[in-house]
């Protein structure tokens, strides 16, 4: 698997978004976090996101791999646990 980055930065709107494979797997702008409109700078807060969907997702996948045999509750739980979106 190929993951790609790609920012938008210094200039209004700033953003970034993340692709595997050519497919889209996270985007977002900054301002969305920032609550200013037509934000200009790093998209840090962006990149974050766009990360931490990433490893979710590969975590998510580990998960289903681990735990294949049927424990659904267990599975469920630390879902729960470690997927949580962080504010």
């Amino acid at each position: 698997m190929k993951y790609v980055i790609g920012i938008n930065a210094y200039h209004g709107d700033a953003s970034a978004c993340i692709l595997r494979d050519g497919e889209l797997i996270a985007a977002a702008e900054e301002e969305r976090f920032r609550r200013i409109k037509h934000w200009a700078g790093f998209p840090s807060k962006s990149i974050q996101y766009c990360l931490a969907v990433k490893l979710s997702l590969l975590f998510e996948g580990a998960l289903k791999r681990t735990f294949s045999n049927g424990n659904e509750a267990l599975t469920a739980s630390l879902r729960n646990t470690f997927l949580r979106p962080s504010t």
